[in-house]
């Protein structure tokens, strides 16, 4: 490997990881944020609850893949990528129920947060505001999601690789040293 090469992968090393730690900051503003925004809104308690959970768990694996990052523990990204399908999994099988039965977009709301149990009226969200609020949980829950697990995933495999090749390293150094004192009287 020339030094240029070398180079170029250390900066696309520091990249990846600078991104990872970015994606770590941003899920636990992100989960903060939520859970503290959407806890105190007039919305039925079972949705608040949700949302505080949610927006904790996600601050937790925010931590958990900066530890992962700087560690270069490369265990603590399935934590986060599992959580991060776990969310598509279940915000995929909130819109098969929802559009299984005739629900409009409030009820579909109101489904994604509380079962199945199918209601017409949302107490608590104005007709004008329902799309605001579908697209907010179609980012939340779709491309937020997405868009972390793809990074996460480019990063684990990126110290997956230094990790084996350091490794490797070391267990060369450690054959070189037992050749050198086999040659010794």
């Amino acid at each position: 490997m020339t030094v240029y090469q070398e180079r170029s992968s250390c900066r696309q090393l520091l990249c990846i990881k600078k991104i990872t730690i970015l994606v770590g900051f941003s899920s636990i503003f992100l989960g903060i944020s939520t859970g503290y925004f959407l806890f105190f809104e007039a919305i039925p308690l079972a949705y608040r609850k949700f949302h505080l959970m949610n927006g904790a768990v996600m601050a937790i694996m925010g931590g958990i893949i900066i530890c992962g990052v700087l560690k270069r523990c490369k265990e603590a990204f399935w934590f986060f990528m599992a959580y991060q399908c776990i969310t598509l999994f279940l915000s995929s099988l909130a819109i098969v129920f929802a559009l299984i039965s005739d629900a409009d977009l409030r009820t579909f709301i109101v489904m994604f947060h509380e079962g199945i149990e199918v209601k017409k009226d949302v107490e608590g969200i104005e007709p004008r505001f329902v799309p605001g609020v579908l697209t907010y949980l179609i980012v939340m829950f779709y491309v937020v999601p997405v868009v972390f697990l793809c990074i996460a995933l480019r990063c684990y495999f990126v110290i997956r690789g230094v990790v084996s090749s350091e490794e490797n390293v070391v267990e060369e150094i450690a054959q070189r040293i037992e050749r050198s004192s086999k040659c010794l009287p």
